[in-house]
């Protein structure tokens, strides 16, 4: 007896399955067996208990776990098992291809594999591909011709030896004739059947005592394909039987008007019918979105609404992290039905890197990779084992040989135990192997490292903060990589391999194998994509994710496209199925899904997608707005905007219970209390919601939100009220903080509040700077007693290689790009050495001191006072070098990477260091000149390498011609001030060019430089840490990912146009007459 019930939607379908199924499952006698979708068994086999409570006589399968019930032979291959021998075979048979030659091997073995499936699937061999490739032409002949011998090549390597799983299922048509002799069997809810899966259909409907369909079918053809109904009615033609066919009631209500109308362009001019039940909500951001669908579910649990088991989100398009990340902070149990591939797994991932790190010579990405793996290291150690890896500059070499620097460092010992735990795991491994060779060392390194109980400790750790499926994932991973170590053995044991070859073989097993996790809770929302949501329905539906190309569009990139597979049809060969009917069942799935709820119904769209830029909504809002009117008004989606002045307009009451919505679990109130407490400062909302919340507090949680009320009452959104304290420490500043302020508050409150460090590397060693200061200090006094300038060369020399056998530095011989630069460092060090020679040798002024200080640690020079919110504050520092000259000094700091000499970066506060500095000697002495100098001259460009002195030098002919007694008429312009001079007829000379200050202007910069350095105190005392940066100063600032200037894509960065002296001079005229009338 064959049957078959058809209906619109699969909740009816499933309904009536477990009403007939009911009474024969409560009994004993009788076999009731029900096949459907590989993914769907679990919903199904709920939805009978549900209905029956138990039972001993049915169950419920997909065709392959019903053929693994009745034979499972100890030679079958899995899916990974499969994908590594053709990753082995494209490897010996490269040469041989033409077409695929030229495909990346890595992602070619699973091509291959999904391929060779279709093909078997629509019970096309080998052979019959060669004869179709003899008759193609061009490019589908060269294609069809290397398929082909792939094909032929695998089924020689299984022939007689493995059965794979396409070759499994083949066996099914046979077997099932005994499995089935007396069932009832039930075939439900399949959206289409493959050729090998129409074939187990027919065996059924030969042997079984009935054969039932419970399968979709609709009118409206522009979202049903009824493709599953319609080969099982071929089938049952083609085995000669009647089939009975019913038609069940439809769908009432708004999800009858779903079905019958979504994707169907005559839904515009139809009359739209009026509901309450659906909503729809488009969000600012994923994150937006997945908090608006947990607060509904969690405000709807709390107030006896509904069980979490009651709803269900299907997913659209995005990722389900955001989804995720809120569903933890609600606290919301949820069961994620997806397959994870075991490459995501911390072993997996141990595995690659392990056979990576030693092809690739152990180069520091790959051993950093490795020593990070949460099964190698607890993440904080691996952290400070990796800062200290790079603080001492990693070669290659350095695992291997006991650490020779940082000996000081508390945790020395610790890594140099991990380095020798790290080492001892290649030992085993050379470049060529036996494949069970590599199985082996990789076997050994896990058990060195005791990975099966720390991936014990972590899947316990998870399962302590609530991260169930995460916990489970990480405890099976373990079993499906010893599975698949062994199938390795027995596929590839005895063959010798490169390690690169292997290393790929095993890639591409790992990508192919897939961890399915089953329910971690007894009542937890169920997420699943539309396929699976669509068959039972849930009290209340969220579609999220509904954004343009949902439902999903994909593209027809498989290895035989839609334009092949017409080919094929046209040489006699067909395979299916084709990607234009894939793209169909997935609107049938969407459109299923979509009627899948009996209470109330939610689409939501995020405007911004997971790359950060804006995207369109799905078509499937439109037939939802065309559909559907409430009270009279077509059902639009809301904006966070629009709901926010909805908050805005609400009355007292209302706002309460919205705002109470915000306080459901500890994590998500925390959110909520710094929003309000932010919202409350814009003048947006009042803080009754956060008061309770904080009145609940205590503990660390009471320390946390104490610290967000600090700044409640302040005017500005982004201002620290306790930042005198964390930047301006008892009453001291450096013009180095004011610097970075101007460059940037916000990065100078990270730094120099915060005490953010940017991680210290070898690559560069920020001790560049100190290197050179080191070896200057040591010559300059010594400068003028050399005879020439090859005397002052070799003295330079040996100072550099002195210092270059200081730890900090002699490091840098490990490597070969360290001694690169190190000798540069020498020689930069040295060279400049001899222009200090010069810069004493041909001018009238001595040293004074070097690393001069000014402040508590100087008794001569006093600390720079400045005025600023009513208190006082003194900055203290030291100067690289003073020269002088009778009673005139010339400020020189050594700068090793670039920077300005644009007047403008003063005006702004950006530098303002050296004429803020001599503002401390300006009471003692004259000024003569303020300069930079740059060390290495690969900073600058050809046109700024003339003078040594790089900033203003006083306009007084004395001191221009005692800074460079080589100046004169034969030699007109100088290089160390780059001033030039000429004569005038009557025999007067002239000076010009190289950046003078008449005294006047020089004292002008020195006051604007205390003005502007006041300025900056008085915005830190007030607490003003915006993210407002200067031109530039986002080009390598470490901080980007935590900034809110580079979240607001619209931000630009400050800047001026070019600033002239007058100004500066006129800005502290300004100033200094306001001072003087009090104003």
């Amino acid at each position: 007896m064959l049957k078959l019930y058809v209906a619109e939607s699969c909740c009816a379908l499933i309904d009536a399955l477990a009403e007939a199924v009911a009474p024969k499952a409560r009994g004993l006698e009788g076999k009731n067996f029900i096949f459907t979708e590989e993914k769907t068994t679990l919903i199904t086999e709920r939805a009978i208990l549900k209905r029956v409570g138990g039972t001993f006589n049915t169950r419920v399968f997909s065709m392959r776990r019903f053929l693994k019930s009745l034979y499972e032979p100890k030679d079958l291959l899995s899916k990974e098992g499969s994908v590594m021998l053709l990753r082995k075979i494209i490897g010996e048979r490269a040469e041989e291809l033409s077409c695929l030659k030229r495909a990346r091997r890595k992602s070619l073995a699973p091509a291959v594999y999904e391929c060779i499936a279709q093909l078997k699937s629509a019970k096309v061999g080998a052979e019959e591909l060669r004869a179709a490739a003899a008759r193609a032409e061009g490019l589908l002949k060269d294609k069809l011709s290397d398929i082909a011998l792939l094909y032929e090549a695998y089924e020689n390597a299984i022939d007689g030896r493995y059965k794979d799983q396409s070759n499994y299922l083949a066996a099914l048509p046979a077997l099932a004739e005994r499995g089935v002799k007396g069932a009832d069997v039930y075939v439900a809810a399949y959206s289409s059947f493959t050729r090998q899966e129409i074939e187990v259909v027919k065996s059924f409907m030969r042997c079984a005592r009935s054969v039932t369909g419970y399968l979709v079918s609709g009118e409206n053809e522009f979202a049903y394909t009824s493709e599953a109904a319609e080969a099982y009615r071929r089938a049952a033609r083609e085995v000669g039987e009647e089939l009975e066919i019913v038609s069940l009631g439809g769908e009432e209500g708004v999800q009858r008007t779903i079905l019958q109308n979504i994707f169907n362009p005559s839904a515009f001019a139809a009359p739209p019918v009026e509901t309450n039940q659906i909503f729809m909500y488009e969000a600012a951001s994923a994150a937006d979105e997945a908090e608006h669908i947990a607060s509904i579910i969690k405000r709807d649990v709390i107030d006896g609404k509904m069980r979490y088991s009651d709803a269900e989100v299907a997913l659209g398009g995005a990722s389900p992290a955001a989804l995720k990340k809120a569903f933890g902070e609600y606290g919301i149990p949820y069961f994620l039905d997806e397959k994870r591939s075991l490459s995501e797994h911390a072993a997996a991932r141990f595995a690659l890197d392990f056979f990576t790190a030693f092809r690739r010579g152990y180069a520091l990405e790959d051993m950093l990779a490795l020593v990070k793996n949460p099964l190698v290291f607890p993440m904080d150690f691996a952290d400070g084992f990796e800062n200290y890896l790079l603080r001492y500059g990693y070669s290659r070499s350095m695992f291997f040989r006991p650490f020779r620097y940082g000996r000081s460092e508390p945790d020395f010992g610790s890594y140099e135990s991990a380095r020798e735990r790290v080492a001892a795991l290649f030992a085993p491994l050379k470049r060529k192997m036996s494949a069970k060779g590599f199985t082996d060392a990789l076997r050994g390194a896990l058990e060195a490292l005791s990975a099966a109980d720390r991936g014990a400790e972590l899947a316990a750790a998870y399962e302590r903060e609530g991260y169930l499926q995460e916990a489970a994932f990480t405890a099976q991973g373990f079993d499906k990589l010893g599975a698949l170590l062994d199938e390795t053995d027995k596929l590839l044991g005895g063959h010798v391999l490169d390690i690169d070859e292997f290393r790929d073989i095993l890639a591409s097993g790992f990508a192919a194998d897939e961890i399915a996790v089953l329910p971690q809770y007894a009542d937890a929302v169920y997420v699943g994509a539309f396929r699976e949501t669509r068959l039972v329905k849930a009290k209340t539906l969220f579609l999220e994710g509904l954004a343009d190309g949902v439902p999903a569009v994909k593209n027809d990139v498989a290895m035989l496209t839609d334009a092949d597979l017409e080919k094929l049809e046209d040489l006699k060969v067909f395979v299916e199925p084709k990607i234009s009917a894939v793209n169909r069942r997935e609107r049938e799935n969407a459109a299923l899904a979509a009627a899948a709820f009996s209470e109330r119904l939610y689409l939501s769209c995020s405007a911004v997608g997971e790359n950060g830029k804006p995207q369109l909504k799905s078509e499937m809002f439109d037939y939802f707005s065309a559909m559907f009117v409430s009270k009279g008004r077509p059902i639009a989606p809301m904006s966070a905007a629009l709901v926010r002045s909805f908050y805005a307009a609400a009355g007292e009451e209302a706002r309460r219970r919205l705002d109470a919505m915000l306080y459901l679990t500890p994590a998500q109130a925390k959110k909520a209390f710094a929003r309000q407490i932010n919202a409350f400062r814009e003048g947006e909302c009042d803080l009754t919601a956060a008061s309770a919340y904080y009145r609940l507090t205590s503990g660390g949680d009471r320390e946390i939100a104490d610290a967000m009320l600090a700044s409640a009452n302040s005017e500005m959104t982004l201002r620290l009220k306790s930042n005198r304290e964390v930047v301006l420490r008892e009453g001291r500043l450096s013009a180095s903080v004011l610097q970075a302020y101007y460059a940037c508050p916000y990065r100078n409150f990270l730094v120099n509040g915060l005490g953010l460090k940017e991680r210290k590397t070898g690559d560069v060693p920020t001790e560049t700077g100190n290197f050179f200061h080191s070896v200057f200090e040591k010559f300059a006094p010594e400068a003028a007693r050399f005879e020439n300038e090859e005397e002052a060369l070799a003295f330079a020399f040996s100072l550099a290689e002195e210092t270059a056998r200081d730890e900090v530095y002699a490091r840098l011989e490990e490597s070969s790009s360290g001694r690169d630069m190190l000798a540069r460092m020498k020689s930069e060090a040295a060279h400049y050495c001899v222009r200090i020679y010069r810069q004493y040798k041909y001018s009238d002024f001595e040293l004074l001191g070097q690393e001069v200080w000014f402040g508590k640690k100087s008794k001569r020079y006093k600390a720079i006072e400045l005025s600023a919110g009513g208190r006082k504050y003194y900055i203290e520092g030291k100067v690289d070098r003073i020269d002088k000259k009778g009673d005139y000094i010339r400020i020189v700091d050594y700068k090793t990477g670039s920077f300005s000499k644009a007047d403008k970066d003063l005006f702004v506060g950006k530098d303002i260091q050296i004429y803020l500095y001599m503002n401390a000697f300006a009471g003692l002495h004259k000024p003569a000149g303020v300069y930079y100098c740059n060390v290495s001259d690969d900073y600058i460009a050809d046109k700024d390498k003339k003078e040594d002195f790089f900033g203003h030098t006083l306009e007084d002919k004395e001191i221009i011609f005692a800074s460079d007694r080589n100046l004169s008429i034969e030699h007109p312009e100088s290089e160390m001030t780059g001033i030039k001079i000429g004569v005038k007829k009557d025999g007067e000379i002239t000076l010009r060019g190289g950046r003078m200050l008449t005294r006047e202007e020089f004292d002008g910069y020195l006051k604007y430089a205390l003005l502007i350095a006041e300025k900056g105190a008085e915005r830190l005392s007030e607490g003003v840490i915006a993210a407002s940066p200067y031109k530039g100063a986002c080009d390598y600032c470490a901080f980007g990912g935590m900034c809110p200037f580079f979240a607001d894509g619209a931000a630009e960065e400050r800047d001026e146009d070019v600033v002239r002296s007058e100004t500066i001079v006129a800005a502290a005229k300004n100033a200094c007459r306001e001072d003087g009338d009090g104003t």
